[in-house]
């Protein structure tokens, strides 16, 4: 088999990184500058709920008037709905449409108890991009949140309790829209359900209640072109069902404590870094299904870098017709143990390739020391499939399980296209996954490479916030993200878009962090944005001093407490050219 498949460029830079979902001091600080007291908020602190109410209706942009506790409908000041508490039984608990200003619905908490057809909060809104839904509690609801319109919705963050068909539902009509951080407990039929194409699930927490006569999914997919990285799924039937779709990204999952792991319909998909494990039940840890009486296989996906351990039935399952499959670089540890199988796989369908796998119960020998066993491990199933190169080593299997630090392009153009494909390059050294999202337009970025990202969880998740807080929506793509270590994020020889060469200063994490909160506030105390990065003074304070120096931003000592507090303040020209790199950014890659 070739080592070299094919070499072509994918995924747009978006070099933002923001550390804003840190802990900070809830404390008011009084700004006398111009004598004119500022209570500054915490940047992580929520309001209090103090009132309750009653079902919220809202059919238009007046209404919207009449609920909002503040705001006035744009995008910088979108309409704020918050700090309410509200029980009913007999209508949703919000229900929204026909409208068509931007709005924020957040820090509610919502109880239905548990009727038929009735929604915490429901969303039918005219205009793309206008809603975000955060920090809300719902409780006992048929669906806690359902977005039926409105593409480029946002739903952060949430608290979402004993639903009875699911925690959260995005309908088709609501594109494009973005799911993170959300917590859902008891999520009834469906944690978390998606029917809209070209969306992001990331940084979500599903718990469910395995029942082995009830078939309940922690995530499931049932459109195209869909992100799903680094959510934790436990206590499901399946902790992630993909139906019948192309181009889905399921990357750095755990799910833990389901009958099966990762099962369905996929096709010319990407399965990659997940960790599947503790089966219940006689589930597999990654099951491939096919129908031919249905016309539904499971073709021409990547399943590379899982780690799948204690399933009792097999590791990897390949059932039906799936064909043209590739199984590389995963590693099965403990399956089958509840089968008469003397192998953790299973392949019923025809031309799959199964190969450089550890297997643990297949360790020897490897007389000539090259890595690989020197008998070929043997593949259950009517294909007669084997793993002609089984890994001798646990540790050959995780040889670059931080892919992702690596990761590098050629100097092909970045291109997004409909004609999307799947595939990676494997060398000796790294692994290049290349995911190409179908998308309802093209584009076309000439010679932008990307040659480092960050491995870690918290920054991923903390970039999807930057990119809905700075450019009002989290693009379903795979996101190159830069090296925080560095003072500047562009390597010498990189091309970037002529458009954004001007703003290369501010595209580093810390600056652009710094530049955002003071863009949002026009002034804050130092100590209380370094504490929402979470990064040391030393650099925190090198970053500031450079925004100084460039006439970004100027520095007061004013008093907190009797003590000297250092405030930073938004300059014009920091503030200028913040705004007009959004602007940039959003002529760029906005793909509406």
């Amino acid at each position: 088999m070739n080592k070299n498949y094919y070499t072509f460029a994918l995924i747009f830079i978006l070099f933002l990184i923001i550390y804003s979902d840190n802990s900070s001091e809830n404390t008011d600080f009084v700004n006398y500058k111009n004598n004119d007291p500022i209570i500054f908020p915490s940047l992580n602190s929520l309001p209090t709920i103090t009132q309750e109410a009653d079902p919220i209706i809202i059919t238009d942009d007046e209404d919207l008037v009449t609920y909002a506790v503040r705001g006035v409908g744009t995008e910088n000041d979108p309409f704020i709905i918050e700090g309410l508490q509200i029980t009913t039984s007999s209508q949703h608990g919000m229900d929204i449409s026909g409208t068509t200003k931007y709005m924020v619905i957040q820090n509610n908490i919502i109880d239905t108890n548990l009727q038929s057809g009735i929604y915490g909060i429901y969303v039918n809104v005219l205009v793309n991009n206008t809603i975000s839904v955060s920090d809300n509690t719902l409780n006992n609801n048929e669906i806690g949140i359902y977005i039926e319109s409105g593409t480029y919705s946002k739903i952060n963050d949430n608290t979402i309790t004993n639903s009875h068909i699911a925690g959260i539902q995005i309908s088709e009509g609501a594109q494009y829209s973005e799911v993170s951080f959300n917590n859902i407990i008891a999520g009834g039929i469906t944690g978390i359900n998606i029917e809209a194409s070209n969306s992001v699930i990331i940084n979500n927490t599903v718990s469910m209640v395995f029942d082995e006569f009830v078939y309940n999914y922690g995530i499931a997919i049932h459109r195209n072109n869909v992100i799903v990285e680094y959510n934790f799924v436990t206590g499901c039937w399946e902790g992630i069902n993909i139906s019948p779709v192309e181009n889905v990204l399921i990357s750095r999952n755990l799910v833990e404590g389901c009958n099966s792991g990762i099962t369905g319909w996929p096709n010319t998909s990407l399965i990659i870094h997940n960790d599947l494990k503790n089966g219940v039940s006689a589930g597999s840890g990654i099951r491939l299904q096919s129908e031919l009486g249905l016309m539904m296989p499971s073709d021409n996906n990547q399943i590379l870098y899982n780690t799948i351990t204690n399933f009792e039935g097999y590791g990897i399952e390949i059932v039906g017709i799936g064909q043209n499959n590739t199984f590389r670089l995963n590693k099965l540890i403990g399956n089958s143990y509840s089968t008469s199988e003397n192998s953790q796989a299973l392949d019923n369908g025809y031309n799959n390739t199964i190969q450089e796998n550890y297997w643990n119960d297949w360790l020897r020998p490897d007389q000539n020391n090259d890595g690989y066993i020197d008998i070929s491990y043997p593949i259950s199933g009517i294909a007669n499939n084997y793993d002609s190169l089984p890994l001798a080593s646990l540790d050959l299997a995780a040889f670059n399980e931080n892919f992702d630090e690596v990761l590098i392009l050629t100097d092909s153009d970045l291109i997004i296209s409909q004609d999307s494909e799947l595939d990676y390059t494997l060398n000796s050294q790294y692994i290049i996954p290349i995911f190409l999202v179908v998308l309802t337009s093209s584009l076309l970025i000439p010679g932008v490479k990307i040659w480092k990202t960050i491995s870690n969880n918290a920054v991923q998740r903390l970039l999807q916030k930057t990119l809905i807080s700075i450019l009002g929506y989290a693009p379903p793509l795979l996101i190159g993200i830069i090296n925080s270590d560095t003072d500047s994020y562009i390597d010498q020889e990189t091309e970037i878009p002529t458009e954004l060469k001007k703003y290369k200063f501010l595209l580093n994490p810390i600056r652009l962090s710094i530049i955002k909160y003071l863009h949002k506030y026009t002034s804050y105390p130092a100590y209380m944005i370094r504490d929402t990065l979470e990064v040391s003074w030393g650099k925190f304070s090198s970053h500031v001093n450079s925004l100084i120096n460039k006439g970004y931003i100027s520095v007061q000592e004013e008093f907190h407490d009797e003590s000297p507090t250092r405030v930073l303040y938004i300059e014009h020209l920091g503030n200028k050219e913040y705004i007009e790199l959004r602007k940039v950014l959003k002529r760029l890659f906005d793909l509406e």
